[in-house]
């Protein structure tokens, strides 16, 4: 496939998955705007038991929202899981300003390490914390471009699967949706002329 075509399909379809994305948040805004408005129509009485000013309460109604989140494990995928947090704090309204410091409580091991390094200012910036989670993690472009070059067929694995797992490390690789189609052939470009390289000309 010539590398324009390629660079096409992945932007189609970078596009229809924020597309879906962005549909099944919305379905979520309106669920929880709807329970929201339902709350604030219950006598004050039924929503005593709230703490007003913490995750997963609206400080307007004092309601109780559905949500609930876990701490990062060690077999947790660090993007997944900060992709989660991030969808979760969107559909609960929270301040992208005090997203650094919700966020702290859930991470363990060296995410937490990372968090616990970094400067009192620069731990109150999400942005800046998961960079460091994911620096910390070893998770960068260059570890999804191995994967990327290293994915093989499992025959015990789904077609589905494998194209998956292949399609999300070629994403991660090349981040489409922060580049525009001529930085994203430059990256494969680049890449195929190292590869066809000798060693002494690599290093």
């Amino acid at each position: 496939m010539e590398p324009n075509r390629i660079i096409e399909w992945w932007t189609e379809t970078q596009k229809v998955q924020q597309q879906q994305q962005m549909q099944a948040l919305q379905q979520l805004l309106n669920q929880l705007q709807e329970r929201q408005e339902q709350a604030a129509r219950e006598p004050r009485g039924a929503v005593m038991g709230a703490v007003a000013g913490t995750p997963g309460v609206d400080e307007d109604s004092g309601a109780r929202l559905p949500i609930r989140l876990t701490k990062l494990g060690p077999d947790d995928d660090p993007e997944a899981f900060l992709v989660t947090f991030e969808r979760v704090a969107t559909a609960a309204r929270w301040p992208q300003e005090h997203w650094a410091t919700l966020l702290a409580p859930y991470l363990s091991g060296p995410a937490q390490l990372a968090y616990r390094g970094m400067s009192a200012r620069d731990a109150l910036c999400y942005y800046k914390v998961k960079e460091a989670v994911l620096d910390q993690l070893g998770v960068t472009p260059e570890s999804h471009r191995r994967r990327f070059r290293e994915a093989r067929y499992d025959p015990l694995e789904r077609p589905r699967a494998v194209a998956q797992r292949v399609k999300e490390a070629g994403m991660r690789w090349l981040e489409p949706e922060n580049k525009t189609g001529t930085q994203v052939a430059d990256m494969v470009i680049l890449e195929q002329y190292m590869r066809i390289l000798p060693t002494e000309g690599q290093r």
